[in-house]
């Protein structure tokens, strides 16, 4: 179950990229609830991400590898 937990984390570190990357010429030319709602999903994301910034100590990637493949 773990894993799956691992997975969406995954998920969400891709889906902040791509959303920072196609939306930052579009950001301005959204309406104010929209712009409410794609913050709050790059946020959340960067909540749930925390605990893979700071873990292992070398970094996002490897301990986000590392905490997939040991559980």
């Amino acid at each position: 179950m773990s894993v799956f937990f691992e997975v969406v984390r995954l998920i969400f570190f891709i889906a902040i990229i791509y959303m920072v990357i196609v939306l930052e010429k579009d950001f301005r030319n959204l309406k104010t609830s929209q712009k409410l709602a794609v913050s709050l999903v790059i946020f959340t994301g960067i909540i749930i991400l925390i605990p893979d910034f700071i873990a292992f100590g070398n970094g996002f990637i490897k301990g986000l590898t590392e905490s997939i493949f040991t559980n």
